[in-house]
């Protein structure tokens, strides 16, 4: 322990901790900040992706100009298509209209709060994200469905259903962000680590290698009057500087008070 009492000790434990802090806060804040921005560009490309499907199956609808069958097939071939990565899911107007399809049922509480609120989400799973997407009316639509009475028009911006894409997590890490986020933060760590040991050898230098060669100065000048002073050695550097200096200093006073009576003496 007596190290530690040094001006390089207590250097050398000031980079110890924090070289330790950095180490924690890249493991407690960095890099799950790291993985909370790129999950958040994987959400943002699965959104821009459910947004032109969307008009995808607008323009089917168009182009079908009221004809539900066309669109009805089209809609089929799209669930169906093993390619196209997205599962289509049913609202109860839907159901009502065309019956219940058990594998185009809502599956689990967040699908039926999209469809009940309109508000997409993003559903982070141990083997994939999974993003629920609403579809929404619009004038198009109103041409072939009704609202869940059977009767009255369906309204406008009602969720007619849901579109739901799935991404496997192994794609977090395969993206190119992820390796140049990662090569930034080592890059960064290791400025870190070399500006922490640039400025230990500059204290070295500037600081801690002259002390030791003024200290060993005042020791000497002390030991030559070791019959006169009462040397006492101390684990760090400053208190030996101060004590050599405090001794010499009441060795120089006495020196001059025993100087002045020996002149004032008749």
């Amino acid at each position: 322990m007596k190290y530690f009492s040094t001006i390089n000790g207590k250097w050398v434990m000031l980079l110890s901790v924090t070289g330790v802090l950095v180490v924690i806060c890249a493991k407690f804040y960095f890099i799950p900040q790291v993985d909370r921005f790129l999950e958040m560009s994987i959400e943002f490309d699965m959104k821009q992706n459910m947004i032109a499907f969307e008009k995808i199956i607008h323009i089917v609808a168009n182009i079908a100009d009221g004809d539900e069958a066309v669109v009805r097939k089209a809609l089929l071939q799209i669930g169906e298509d093993p390619d196209i990565p997205v599962t289509l899911r049913r609202s109860k107007s839907i159901t009502l209209q065309y019956g219940n399809a058990p594998t185009r049922n809502p599956e689990n509480s967040m699908e039926e709060e999209v469809l009940k609120t309109g508000i997409p989400l993003l559903n982070k799973t141990e083997k994939e994200f999974e993003y629920i997407y609403p579809l929404r009316v619009i004038e198009v639509c109103q041409e072939c469905h009704l609202a869940e009475n059977g009767k009255e028009e369906i309204p406008l911006g009602y969720v007619l259903g849901l579109a739901v894409s799935t991404v496997p997590l192994s794609k977090l890490h395969d993206s190119k962000l992820f390796f140049f986020v990662k090569d930034l933060f080592v890059t960064n760590t290791m400025m870190v680590g070399l500006l922490l040991i640039g400025t230990y050898m500059g204290l070295q230098f500037i600081v801690i290698h002259p002390l030791r060669r003024v200290r060993e100065q005042l020791k000497q000048r002390a030991e030559s009057n070791d019959d006169e002073l009462e040397i006492v050695s101390h684990d760090n550097e400053i208190e030996d500087i101060e004590s050599y200096l405090d001794e010499l200093f009441l060795l120089h006073y006495a020196d001059n008070r025993v100087s002045e009576n020996t002149e004032n003496k008749p």
